[in-house]
């Protein structure tokens, strides 16, 4: 039995376009995510969900990444990747913001937000 530390990482994010009536679908969210996932060599999970909010809802997509035992990763890396994918995600699907729900803390990614920005949070240095 191999046993790790419980480290997670769960983005969320709509298919709504911005506050238009234009919805993407989970089909564009796995293909975003599947280009960066095979440059970066990892894995995830993609579970549908809706999102219930004061005057509506919408569509969206859980993308969930853990520290796998068989494969250990560093927790520093897999919140780098988690907060890259979220970042890919909101651009491609026109997101406001996206959610980043970790096993300690939890992040909200913007559009001020870029690579460089993301990179120098997880590690202290520009890319």
């Amino acid at each position: 039995m191999i046993i790790e530390k419980t480290f997670y990482a769960n983005i969320y994010c709509g298919f709504r376009a911005g506050y238009t009536d234009v919805y993407a679908n989970i089909v564009d969210a796995r293909k975003i995510v599947e280009e960066y996932l095979n440059k970066e060599i990892f894995g995830t999970t993609m579970t549908p969900t809706w999102f219930h909010y004061p005057g509506g809802r919408e569509p969206g997509v859980i993308v969930g990444l853990i520290q796998y035992p068989r494969f250990h990763k560093d927790e520093q890396l897999i919140r780098y990747q988690a907060l890259m994918t979220a970042h890919k995600l909101r651009k491609g699907l026109q997101q406001e913001r996206v959610t980043v729900v970790f096993s300690d803390y939890t992040a909200m990614i913007t559009e001020d937000d870029t690579e460089e920005s993301i990179h120098l949070n997880i590690y202290g240095k520009t890319l």
